[in-house]
C-alpha cells in the first residue's frame, strides 16, 4: 500500500531513492568540421522543474507530453516512483528556503506531501470515470486500498459516465510526476 516514512532514517532512504531517479544520459556527442561540439542528452527530472528548464533558451529540446501518456501509465509511475521534493525548506521570506525542516516537522512535511499525491491519484481516477474504468487489475486493487485509506474521498468526487481525456486528467498529477526530455546544445 502507501509508503510513508515513520522515522528520519526511512526519510533519508526515501530521499536517496528519489534522488536516484534524476538522470542525465549522454545520447550523442559530436564535433562539426568547424570544431563546434553538439551534445544531446536524455534527462529525467521532476516535472515541476520543467518551467524553469524551458526558460533557458540555450537548449533545443523534445519533451514528453502529459497529453500523450495514458493516464494509467502515469498512475503506475507515480505509485511506483513518486516525486517528492529533494529539500523541504522551512518557511521564510524570499524566493528560496535556506534551512531544511528537521525531525518531526520534516516527517510531517513528507507525509503531507505524499497524502497530496494520493489525493491527486484519486482525483485523476475520478476524472477518468472512476475505478471501474481501470484496465490494470493491480491498479484496481491499489485504488480499492486507497479508498479504504481515504474513505472521505468517496463523497468528494462525483460520478462521471464518460471519463475526461488524458490531456486534462493527467494535469492534476503533474506535481508528482517525473519528466523526460531530450535536449541538445552547443553551449
Amino acid at each position: 500500500m502507501q509508503y510513508f516514512p515513520s522515522n528520519l532514517n526511512e526519510a533519508a532512504a526515501l530521499h536517496a531513492q528519489v534522488l536516484s531517479f534524476v538522470t542525465a544520459k549522454m545520447i550523442c556527442h559530436s564535433i562539426s568540421p568547424n570544431n563546434i561540439a553538439l551534445a544531446t542528452m536524455e534527462v529525467c527530472m521532476p516535472r515541476m522543474v520543467l518551467a524553469e528548464f524551458n526558460t533557458h533558451r540555450a537548449f533545443d529540446r523534445n519533451s514528453a507530453s502529459s497529453r500523450a501518456i495514458p493516464v494509467e501509465k502515469q498512475l503506475r509511475m507515480i505509485i511506483d516512483r513518486p516525486y517528492i521534493p529533494f529539500f523541504f525548506g522551512a518557511n521564510q521570506s524570499g524566493m528560496q528556503a535556506k534551512v531544511e525542516l528537521e525531525g518531526d516537522n520534516l516527517l510531517a512535511a513528507i507525509h503531507n506531501f505524499l497524502i497530496g499525491r494520493d489525493i491527486a491519484l484519486l482525483q485523476a481516477v475520478a476524472l477518468m470515470g472512476g475505478k471501474n474504468t481501470l484496465k490494470d487489475s493491480g491498479l484496481v486493487e491499489h485504488f480499492g486500498e486507497m479508498e479504504k485509506t481515504y474513505p472521505f474521498t468517496r463523497d468528494l468526487f462525483r460520478n462521471q459516465n464518460v471519463g475526461l481525456h488524458k490531456q486534462n486528467a493527467n494535469r492534476v498529477l503533474e506535481p508528482y510526476m517525473w519528466h523526460t526530455v531530450v535536449v541538445s546544445s552547443t553551449d
